[in-house]
């Protein structure tokens, strides 16, 4: 399972580290997409947030906290987002109040379908990523 779980944090790196470099671009260098902006913020930060609550909760299955792991997921995404947002200035880009709205839907849904998915399987998640491999023949 460590395998799996470095996999996981590597992706989700990956992930988060070509999402900052795409929301700072200047707007020139950006590839056109027919999508609507808002739709792409709330795709993007729910991707991200699903991500990383799948990381943390297979990097720490048996902690306390992850039972509120699905509001520490949408309240990280408000911060960064707020961050982002911010800073997209500096490549001329425009700090937009709807783009940060549309990243935190998309955290919110993500973190909606995290704590269903606990509810549902989290003994048997918890319990297979805390269960020790079976000693080879």
């Amino acid at each position: 399972m460590a395998y799996l779980r470095r996999i996981l944090w590597g992706l989700t790196v990956a992930y988060w580290a070509t999402l900052f470099v795409f929301t700072h671009l200047p707007p020139k260098d950006l590839p056109h997409v027919e999508v609507n902006d808002k739709f792409e913020h709330f795709f993007a930060y729910g991707l991200l947030s699903g991500m990383m609550g799948v990381t943390l909760w297979a990097a720490f299955p048996t902690r306390r906290w992850v039972s509120w792991l699905p509001l520490v997921i949408v309240a990280g995404a408000a911060a960064y987002g707020a961050f982002d947002e911010l800073t997209q200035p500096l490549t001329h880009r425009n700090c937009d109040i709807h783009d940060w709205f549309a990243d935190c839907s998309g955290a919110f849904v993500a973190a909606v379908v995290l704590f269903a998915l606990q509810r549902a399987f989290g003994a048997t998640v918890s319990a297979r990523l805390t269960a020790s491999p079976a000693p080879s023949t």
